[in-house]
């Protein structure tokens, strides 16, 4: 797929998106505090995937404020029309790390709500990236009724304590007793 760069809204020449999911600022130049004119070149700016988050994200900055995006939503609209003002964006390939605006839709919550169960029989160590088995699971809330740290579990099982604390208040795994 070639890789094509549009504006995102509200941040017109300043950043752009493309479809498959990266950032850029553009060229802009800045006044150091000697008063001279200095250019920055353009860059790509790396996503962000922040520990214990399920999606990319990238801030961007204007007027010296700052907001926090998921790179999904800024490919879906800059993109992708959205006539029926839907709030939500799917995954079709139910991989929320894959941002390409082929992988995009905007939907309704109760159909994103849809796709996610439908997608649950393929969910736990069958998913695409699990990092643990049904076994495991097993195992850490079976240590964790033995009041076991969370953060011995974390390293046992390499993955981290947010993790081992969705485990223990059932927010993940649920199906698994």
């Amino acid at each position: 797929m070639e890789e094509i760069w549009k504006d995102i809204p509200s941040y017109e020449g300043i950043y752009q998106i493309s479809n498959i999911g990266r950032v850029r600022n553009l060229e802009y130049y800045i006044i150091e505090s000697t008063g001279k004119r200095r250019k920055r070149r353009a860059r790509i700016i790396s996503n962000k995937l922040p520990e214990g988050a399920e999606y990319y994200q990238v801030i961007l900055f204007k007027n010296k404020k700052s907001k926090l995006w998921r790179i999904h939503r800024l490919v879906a609209i800059a993109f992708i029309s959205n006539p029926e003002n839907l709030r939500e964006i799917n995954h079709k390939d139910h991989n929320k790390l894959n941002n390409s605006v082929d992988n995009l839709e905007w939907c309704s919550h109760s159909y994103n709500n849809f796709q996610s169960v439908e997608f649950h029989e393929k969910y736990g160590e069958n998913l695409y990236n699990a990092k643990l088995t049904e076994e495991d699971v097993r195992n850490i809330r079976k240590r964790l009724d033995e009041k076991e740290p969370s953060s011995i579990l974390s390293v046992d099982y390499k993955v981290s304590k947010t993790t081992i604390d969705r485990i223990r208040q059932n927010k993940i795994w649920k199906r698994v007793k």
